[in-house]
């Protein structure tokens, strides 16, 4: 084949792709990454406040003991809740992208591959086209070729021993038409 080096610009393409595919990945990652653990700090810096506004009310109105101890707990187990769900949150974000990375990189690989069949079959067609027309040429040039060796022979007799001597049954047809038009047409000769 002699379009080798278009095949591995192909292969070439898919490299880079997946260079960039991959470096794109990891940034979208770790901002995702950034963007949950601010909400992670948000979420902390919300429990604070909510914790010291608890204890303000809480002293505001004089309660004290269990009740208080119950209002910790709840508000430590909201904490905890957000984390665990801003936890969930980030680990799908994640597994999102790894998977929207490798959609488009097997999408990006399917189109290279059949944009390389398509290439090769149409190289090939190509091929195959120059071939027949070479073909054609060959046998149009050995026709003309014939016909010209032929048509200089004016005496029937060297025709009909050039007939007998003759390898193809183009160049027999060729004499005959030679040897039909001399004594039809060329008495003369």
């Amino acid at each position: 084949m002699a379009y080798e080096n278009e095949l591995k610009r192909y292969d070439n393409m898919y490299d880079e792709y997946r260079k960039k595919n991959e470096a794109d990945t990891a940034k979208k990652k770790q901002q995702t990454t950034e963007d949950y653990d601010s909400k992670l700090k948000e979420a902390y810096i919300s429990r604070m406040q909510n914790e010291k506004n608890l204890n303000e009310n809480l002293k505001k109105s004089g309660i004290r003991g269990g009740a208080t101890e119950t209002s910790h707990l709840k508000l430590a187990t909201n904490y905890q809740n957000t984390r665990n769900d801003i936890g969930k949150e980030k680990s799908r974000a994640l597994q999102d992208i790894d998977s929207q990375a490798t959609d488009n990189l097997f999408n990006y690989k399917q189109t290279t591959d059949q944009a390389k069949i398509n290439y090769t079959e149409q190289r090939e067609a190509e091929e195959r086209q120059l071939a027949q027309n070479q073909q054609a040429d060959n046998k149009a040039a050995a026709l003309d070729l014939l016909q010209a060796k032929y048509g200089a022979y004016y005496d029937t007799g060297s025709l009909q021993r050039a007939y007998s001597s003759a390898t193809t049954d183009q160049e027999r047809a060729i004499i005959q038409a030679r040897i039909n038009y001399l004594t039809t047409y060329a008495k003369g000769y």
